[in-house]
């Protein structure tokens, strides 16, 4: 990934921000997930993501909040390539 530490392993990122999940949704006591991911977000969430896939592909130069952005943008789009609910 473009502008991530050469160090950094993907998978053990994944790894760990799953087992985040599974603790936040285990604690707000959410039984599943629903059919996809998306569906977990309201609108204004769901703006902010996509927003994050548009300054990834379009803009990229560094600005405050930079990696995060591409994170987000990464990890979406790493869902919507696992979920068949998901049609681009």
């Amino acid at each position: 990934m473009e502008g991530m530490d050469k160090n950094v392993n993907p998978d053990k990122v994944l790894e760990e921000l799953t087992e985040q999940v599974r603790k936040v949704c285990e604690k707000q006591k959410v039984k599943r997930l629903t059919t996809s991911w998306r569906d977990n977000f309201d609108d204004r969430q769901l703006r902010e993501i996509e927003f994050c896939r548009i300054y990834r592909n379009d803009f990229g130069h560094g600005t405050d909040g930079h990696i995060l952005r591409i994170l987000v943008a990464e990890l979406s789009m790493l869902l919507d390539n696992k979920d068949p609910m998901v049609k681009e």
